[in-house]
């Protein structure tokens, strides 16, 4: 592989690790003025449009993604108008709604996958699987509490993991490395993600007040989903190129 591809591959991997670190951190971080701070800035606009540009998208994927980033652009023009003590507190209000999983038709059931896929206990088979899947590519889950293995906002920081060390195997001109991780990205995102995460946003949907965090939910959704498509593209275009 040449070096200018193997430079361009490096930059969109680079662009979708700082999609899924600016995801995570929405699911990772309480609401404070650094939050806030971080998504007033111009870039995170820039980076989405960019990142999302060359998605082979439905209809309805499309229209997801451009409500996700509208909403985005609505919350930094409010954020640079409303007190922002009192934005902080309707986003934590929100976000205890949505991603704590108080009671039953507060809010969506806690993002855990073991709970969208059955289980009932918190660490069942699926928190298990994914813990064995960051021990045995090196991967550390960020310190945020007592969260299991397959909440949310882990499984989507591993993402971000997995496409920065793509990104430096690309740099380095190690193609097999960077195509290793691909791999594993795409088997992630269809083992783990992909079949849980679009159901919790779309229950997320139904129960969020604040434009924001619909925002993320239809976000989130359609890019995981686009995003594993594009990585299926990419892969066996590689292997049949």
């Amino acid at each position: 592989m040449t070096q200018p591809v193997s430079n361009d591959m490096s930059h969109i991997a680079e662009a979708r690790s700082r999609v899924y670190e600016l995801l995570a951190s929405v699911y990772n971080r309480l609401p404070d003025s650094d939050f806030i701070t971080m998504l007033m800035k111009h870039d995170v606009l820039s980076l989405l449009t960019y990142a999302t540009s060359d998605y082979t998208a439905s209809d309805l994927q499309r229209e997801e993604l451009e409500q996700g980033i509208q909403a985005l652009e609505l919350f930094q023009k409010q954020a640079g108008e409303a007190n922002r003590d009192e934005m902080i507190t309707r986003l934590g209000v929100d976000r205890t709604r949505l991603y704590r999983g108080l009671k039953r038709g507060y809010g969506p059931p806690p993002p855990y996958e073991s709970v969208y896929q059955g289980s009932h206990t918190v660490m069942a088979e699926s928190a298990l699987q994914v813990k064995n899947v960051y021990s045995d590519c090196g991967y550390r889950p960020p310190p945020i509490g007592n969260e299991p293995p397959d909440y949310i906002g882990i499984e989507i920081d591993f993402l971000r993991f997995l496409c920065r060390e793509e990104a430096s195997s690309w740099r380095s001109q190690d193609k097999n490395k960077a195509q290793e991780y691909m791999n594993k990205e795409y088997d992630f995102l269809n083992n783990h993600v992909v079949s849980w995460i679009p159901r919790f946003c779309a229950e997320a949907l139904t129960h969020a007040k604040e434009d924001f965090y619909r925002g993320i939910s239809r976000l989130t959704s359609a890019y995981v989903v686009l995003d594993a498509e594009r990585l299926q593209r990419l892969i066996t275009k590689d292997t049949h190129g």
